[in-house]
């Protein structure tokens, strides 16, 4: 019958087997690294002081000032890489988000790209109708694209993809937000309340590590096995040696 150790290495032999035929990779989340960021707007007083003497006036200045609130991100991508056929070191990255957990509110707006463009290590998406339309082209191949993109609208996301490490960082914008101003107003007296709706722009950051070591580091792993197995061994050896002496 097969040894335990035996089994232990047929399954790690198996294990990278099956790895070098994955077009795809699960890669965790890491939440202390990756957040959304959004911003509402709320009041702010101060006693109104006079231009000249900076004397309190009996009135109050109430300005407006931005917010920040950033919400975690967590669970798991599943990330496919698609090479180039004409381009070197060249790749599509495709990133399904089903598995990714997003602690901010609807009103926030997040979504994560799906479709990057890979050169080298380094990823980057844009929002805007040229981007990645002549990815990947032929030699001889003519193109040309025209487009144009609302003002205040759009986002782009930049990162890189190296050695089982996906870092993301980006924006989106959907329209333009509220602008800081102030009002003066007799003490007792509030402005208007502004509600809690989030500005139309957020940014975010992602972090993840591949579940499954790249190949170096399974190599690794894999040139280590005869190491424990030698180690099991002596330990074995070392026991009944000791039963053996107690047994005489």
């Amino acid at each position: 019958m097969e040894s335990r150790f035996g089994q232990f290495v047929t399954a790690c032999v198996f294990s990278l087997s099956l790895v070098k035929g994955v077009s795809a990779a699960t890669y965790v989340v890491d939440p202390d690294q990756s957040f959304v960021t959004a911003t509402t707007q709320a009041w702010v007083s101060a006693p109104y002081l006079d231009l000249i003497t900076r004397e309190p006036t009996g009135m109050v200045e109430w300005t407006v000032q931005d917010v920040e609130h950033r919400f975690a991100l967590s669970g798991v991508l599943e990330v496919s890489r698609t090479p180039a056929m004409y381009t070197p070191n060249a790749a599509r990255i495709q990133i399904d988000r089903d598995g990714l957990i997003s602690e901010a509110p609807a009103g926030v707006g997040f979504s994560l790209p799906s479709n990057f463009l890979q050169y080298g290590f380094e990823l980057s998406y844009g929002s805007g109708p040229c981007f990645g339309f002549n990815f990947d082209s032929p030699p001889d191949f003519s193109w040309s694209c025209t487009g144009s993109v609302q003002f205040g609208y759009g986002g782009a996301s930049e990162g890189a993809l190296n050695h089982g490490v996906l870092t993301l960082s980006g924006y989106q914008a959907s329209g333009f937000g509220g602008f800081p101003f102030a009002v003066i107003l007799p003490e007792g007296e509030q402005p208007e309340p502004l509600g809690n709706a989030y500005e139309p722009f957020y940014s975010y950051e992602l972090r993840a590590v591949s579940a499954v070591p790249e190949m170096p580091s399974l190599f690794m792993m894999l040139a280590g096995v005869p190491f424990v197995g030698v180690l099991v061994r002596r330990k074995s050896l070392a026991a009944q040696a000791k039963v053996d002496q107690l047994a005489g």
